[in-house]
C-alpha cells in the first residue's frame, strides 16, 4: 500500500509467519525509516 511518503508491504515471510513493514519515504526519494512487525 502506497502513502504520500511511506509504502507498506504485508505478506507471509519464508517462515510462513505474516509480516508487516512500513517505511517512510524521505525527500532524496530514498528509505529513511523502517518499522517491522512480525506474528508470532
Amino acid at each position: 500500500m502506497w502513502g504520500l511518503e511511506s509504502v507498506v508491504l504485508y505478506y507471509v515471510n519464508q517462515k510462513g509467519s505474516k509480516t508487516g513493514e512500513y517505511m517512510e519515504i524521505g525527500p532524496t526519494g530514498k528509505v529513511s525509516k523502517v518499522v517491522a512487525n512480525y506474528s508470532g
